[in-house]
C-alpha cells in the first residue's frame, strides 16, 4: 500500500481568517493537533481557578 503524503490543513475563524496550520496525513490527525493547544489552555485555566478558590477559602476561614 502506498504511503500517504503529509498535507497542511488550515484552521480558520468564523470570518475565514487563517489562525493556524497543522500537518497530517488526514484531516482527523491535523484536527487532533489543533485541539491540543486548546486543551493545554483549558487545563491551565482550571488549575488557576482551583488555586484561587483554595486561597479564597483560606482567607474566609
Amino acid at each position: 500500500m502506498a504511503e500517504k503524503e503529509t498535507k497542511n490543513f488550515a484552521s480558520r475563524d468564523k470570518d475565514g481568517n487563517e489562525i493556524g496550520v497543522f500537518t497530517g496525513k488526514q484531516p482527523r490527525q491535523a484536527a487532533l493537533k489543533a485541539a491540543n493547544p486548546l486543551r493545554y489552555h483549558l487545563s491551565t485555566i482550571f488549575e488557576i481557578t482551583r488555586i484561587t478558590a483554595k486561597i479564597l477559602k483560606r482567607t474566609l476561614d
